[in-house]
């Protein structure tokens, strides 16, 4: 959606609302319009131009010598639900005095279970829902993302992780693993893109009703971008690991580009995470 009226972010930025754990932080937008609530958040986004991800080992003082616009951060401070993050911990981080707040996004994997979430020792008892472990990374599980059982683990209501995420206050979930919709297409699974899409679509309504301004960035959603609504759902798209090898673009790398041009044409901010190995690459 493209970003409107940014003249009315650093005047009108919502108030903020919470309740004890268990009851969502609403942020209280100054429009009863849920299309100009979208907008002014989606400008704040449109606007960034420094971007951290730091998924461990956070430290408020790292973030404010960085001084990120955008924070990409997990909502635990360990992963665990023990270690949650506070409405008071994603206020701080938010914070920038004299300045526009920062805007901060929790990791959310959406086609991978974690071994060592909330939710996992339901997810492993039931039959069938974990595929298989992703073998570059030890404790995610590849999962049948369609499966209502993982879906209400994401967004059914109290206690969900979703739920979880916007108690916390944060502005919105950052999607990772939408790319597993490539792994079950090889493994066979008719139409896995467009579950993937229904699934992005769920979180987005989701999400929205609750806070109508709450962003959503798709971690290297390629595979589903050009299905209908997904551009519609998300706020911006990151693309991880997918331009360069070594220090040279990679051949296969223009028909992400495309991609990439045809999400900034439709209003979307694009993020790159790239892991150069040299400083002339770095450069």
């Amino acid at each position: 959606m493209p970003a409107l009226y940014p003249y009315l972010v650093a005047l009108l930025w919502p108030y903020l609302a919470c309740g004890p754990h268990g009851e969502t932080a609403r942020r209280i937008w100054p429009t009863s319009d849920p299309r100009v609530a979208r907008a002014m958040s989606e400008a704040r986004l449109a606007s960034a131009r420094r971007f951290m991800i730091q998924l461990q080992h956070l430290r408020f003082e790292d973030v404010e010598a960085l001084d990120p616009d955008v924070l990409v951060t997990d909502y635990s401070w360990d992963g665990s639900s023990g270690r949650e993050l506070t409405f008071e911990d994603v206020a701080r981080l938010r914070n920038r005095p004299g300045r526009p707040p920062r805007v901060v996004l929790a990791y959310m994997s959406v086609g991978e279970a974690e071994a060592y979430r909330f939710y996992w020792k339901e997810v492993s008892r039931r039959r069938g829902l974990v595929v298989n472990e992703n073998p570059k990374w030890r404790g995610n599980f590849r999962i049948r993302y369609w499966d209502p059982a993982w879906q209400r683990v994401l967004i059914g209501g109290r206690d969900s992780y979703l739920w979880r995420i916007q108690a916390a206050g944060f502005d919105g979930v950052f999607l990772d693993t939408i790319d597993t919709a490539e792994v079950m297409a090889d493994l066979g699974v008719q139409d896995a893109p467009l579950k993937m899409a229904e699934l992005l679509g769920a979180i987005a309504k989701a999400s929205r009703s609750v806070d109508p301004g709450f962003l959503l960035v798709g971690q290297n959603p390629f595979v589903i971008l050009s299905l209908p609504s997904v551009m519609e759902s998300l706020s911006g798209i990151s693309c991880e690991a997918h331009l360069f090898r070594g220090e040279q673009m990679v051949p296969e790398a223009r028909p992400i580009i495309s991609a990439l041009r045809m999400a900034k044409a439709a209003g979307l901010r694009v993020f790159v995470i790239e892991y150069p190995r040299s400083k002339k690459a770095r450069q």
